[in-house]
């Protein structure tokens, strides 16, 4: 349930038909301006409260078909859009950009790299874990 919540934010539905009220389309949708000075502030870090109510928790402990259709359609719409491996391999390319120079030019001594090639292994080796995960969910929704 929780999973098919979060999923939902990922839909073409409003965020004002979940039970959130301090959310709005402005601060919570896929039009949102990420602000990480609110969710990452410096010198803290933010706790994240689950709340589930006596009712949902009641829906969530019933073995329904259809929940789990429902499920696994947002769990594959889910991979195919935001979680799709080019998405996560443009993301991974751009990080790795980010600071590739800088990680080349770590001294020894003072680095867990012990050549450049150690890092561009580790970038490859990210990717193939966002590529089993997405076959362990491909393989999740086709049961």
């Amino acid at each position: 349930m929780i999973n098919l919540i979060f999923l939902s934010g990922c839909t073409k539905e409003s965020i004002s038909d979940l039970k959130t009220p301090d959310w709005t389309d402005k601060t919570h949708s896929n039009s949102a301006d990420p602000d990480y000075n609110v969710v990452f502030p410096e010198g803290s870090v933010l706790r994240f409260d689950i709340t589930i109510e006596p009712a949902d928790w009641s829906k969530m402990q019933i073995d329904d078909h259809s929940y789990n259709t429902i499920y696994k359609d947002f769990t594959a719409s889910f991979i195919q859009g935001h979680f799709s491996v080019s998405s996560f391999d443009e993301i991974i390319d751009r990080q790795a950009e980010l600071i590739r120079e800088s990680v080349q030019a770590e001294v020894t001594g003072y680095t867990f790299l012990l050549s450049p090639s150690v890092f561009d292994n580790a970038v490859e080796e990210l990717k193939q874990h966002v590529r089993a995960r997405q076959n362990t969910v491909i393989s999740f929704t086709s049961k």
